[in-house]
């Protein structure tokens, strides 16, 4: 739900993008979707411009879902953060590596 949620609104990517921005198969893609359907959090919608295809959208539940477990990491993060004694010029410096890290995948 993070990856819908990251593209902005509408919050739709077609199944093809979502499993390979995840590195996931398709056919865990496709069992993942359906469990996030059934728990009414995303939502297969009609391509406007190709009626063959497909849109994961995110539902209204779903961004609220994914919001709060966003919250939830920070505050994860924070805590971690303060129990390590990490500073702010600290924290900022973590960010700045993990980021080149992550830049490079």
């Amino acid at each position: 739900m993070l990856a819908l949620r990251r593209v902005g609104a509408p919050y739709a990517m077609r199944p093809t993008d979502l499993f390979r921005a995840l590195l996931a198969t398709s056919g865990t893609m496709t069992k993942r979707i359906d469990r996030l359907e059934r728990a009414k959090l995303v939502a297969r919608v009609a391509d406007a411009e190709d009626l063959r295809a497909s849109n994961i959208v995110l539902t209204a539940a779903g961004v609220k879902a994914t919001d709060a477990g966003m919250e939830r990491i920070a505050e994860g993060l924070g805590a971690l953060r303060e129990a390590i004694g990490m500073s702010d010029e600290e924290s900022g410096e973590a960010d700045a590596y993990l980021g080149r890290i992550l830049s490079a995948f």
